[in-house]
């Protein structure tokens, strides 16, 4: 597991910054390959499992084995929640991009902005506990809401789910970090703002 836990990290951490020796930043391309990466770890150790549940009962692994390779697979998807988050976060950085070179292309940026909801969907799924992955997923949301023209008439809803959110953070003791960006979320909600103050916040990460 100490193995597992090192690649994890590297893989995770690559995507929140250029690794040591690399002089770019990571890319959605690098995400995406990260992605792949701890996809088909999980792919291998859950096809182990399902194969020793064939095995006769004379030869199948000891129920220890069995409890620890689940729990590797456990670890893996909580790396793999932190994994989509980054990969996320670099797709709004690839979305702005576009929106400000083609902001007629309206289809396209709604199109990406749903594939990333559905991303942060699954991160939660794979580590409900993740204080990031709904941070993003709400980050995402009024992104999309700003764009669309409509964050202010939708921001008793977006403030309602933030405080959920912060009450989250408080039973649960999330990082400062991440209820400081709350607090901004609702901040920038309560005066009014729109798509430019949205895109602005994204430039950072929580």
């Amino acid at each position: 597991v100490r193995t597992l836990s090192e690649v994890g990290e590297d893989l995770e951490n690559q995507l929140w910054g250029p690794a040591s020796g690399q002089s770019r930043a990571p890319t959605v391309s690098d995400g995406r390959a990260r992605l792949q990466t701890i996809d088909q770890l999980i792919r291998v150790f859950e096809e182990t499992v399902n194969q020793w549940k064939t095995m006769p009962e004379a030869d199948a692994p000891t129920t220890v084995l069995v409890r620890r390779i689940s729990n590797c697979i456990g670890f893996l998807r909580k790396k793999r929640s932190a994994i989509l988050v980054a990969y996320v976060y670099l797709q709004t950085d690839q979305w702005r991009r576009i929106e400000q070179a083609s902001p007629q292309a309206h289809d396209k940026l709604v199109a990406m902005l749903d594939a990333m909801e559905h991303s942060l969907n699954e991160a939660i799924r794979d580590d409900p506990a993740s204080p990031r992955a709904y941070l993003a997923r709400v980050e995402v949301r009024m992104l999309g809401a700003a764009f669309e023209g409509n964050l202010v008439a939708r921001s008793a809803e977006f403030d309602e789910e933030l405080r959920d959110l912060q009450r989250r953070s408080v039973e649960h003791t999330w990082p400062m970090n991440v209820d400081t960006r709350l607090q901004k979320l609702r901040r920038l909600l309560g005066l009014g703002r729109g798509l430019d103050q949205m895109k602005q916040l994204l430039r950072t990460r929580a």
